[in-house]
């Protein structure tokens, strides 16, 4: 390939086909019938989140909760009802806003138990986010 005299050669460092990245998504499980919980999100913690049998008011909890802490901030998370029957199965956690289509380095984790009941609660990375690129 020549060089065409009164042209200036650009150096591409993004070369190739843009990509619109994957929202990373995990997976709440809980199984109680009270008390409170909270979670954690790369070294900050959630205040005290109530139990509620009714879907719709745990989901609203959790998200409330999530997107107080610095670290995912308003609208960098979209909870949702899963499979959950009064308050017991599934909430997905899809990271949205500032936080949407990017790799999360790190799970949502537990950090205090007070539930009651059989008091189970375990968090999985259900689909991996990818991060987009331009």
């Amino acid at each position: 390939m020549g060089i065409i005299e009164g042209v200036t050669a650009e150096i591409l460092n993004h070369a190739g086909v843009p990509s619109a990245g994957t929202d990373e998504v995990q997976t709440l499980t809980i199984d109680a019938s009270g008390g409170t919980f909270k979670l954690a999100f790369e070294g900050f913690i959630t205040s005290a989140i109530s139990w509620s049998a009714t879907n719709n008011t745990l989901r609203d909890n959790v998200d409330t909760a999530l997107e107080a802490l610095p670290s995912i901030g308003t609208g960098g998370i979209t909870t949702a009802v899963g499979t959950m029957t009064n308050g017991v199965g599934t909430l997905t956690l899809t990271f949205a806003g500032n936080r949407g289509k990017q790799a999360i380095g790190s799970l949502v984790t537990v950090a205090n138990n007070s539930l009651t009941g059989t008091a189970t609660l375990s968090i999985a990375e259900t689909t991996p986010g990818v991060d987009a690129t331009f």
